[in-house]
């Protein structure tokens, strides 16, 4: 129903990610369409409670770090039209504590009629 492009840059020094996107719909869209960003961390070593027991050295990928979104999303429109396009710009400055190759940004386009991701996209910094 859309299509998700990007362009984006890291620039590793300031620890500074830039994002432009654009939000492209393929049919018409009725209700609203809200967008989450997410920023997420891999090879992360802590300790993870199982059953019974407690791996001190477990590995968590996929750890929610940053939104660049409110928690639900940000709203993009009330109604899409077919051939419709919605640019966003959105810019973070990653904590020294993450580590940069580690990390990923996940974006995802809802409808919140029926609760459905139209089109979700990953970059991996």
């Amino acid at each position: 129903k859309v299509d998700i492009v990007t362009n984006h840059s890291l620039e590793i020094r300031a620890r500074r990610f830039d994002l432009n996107l654009g939000v492209l719909t393929k049919e018409t869209i009725n209700g609203p369409i809200k967008i989450s960003i997410y920023v997420s961390e891999n090879n992360i070593i802590d300790a993870q409670e199982t059953v019974g027991r407690i791996i001190p050295d477990y590995k968590h990928d996929h750890v929610l770090r940053h939104m660049l979104t409110a928690w639900d999303g940000d709203l993009l429109s009330q109604n899409l039209s077919k051939g419709s396009i919605i640019n966003k710009r959105y810019s973070y400055t990653i904590p020294e504590n993450y580590v940069l190759e580690n990390l990923e940004v996940v974006i995802a386009v809802s409808s919140l009629t029926n609760r459905e991701v139209l089109q979700a996209f990953k970059i991996d910094l």
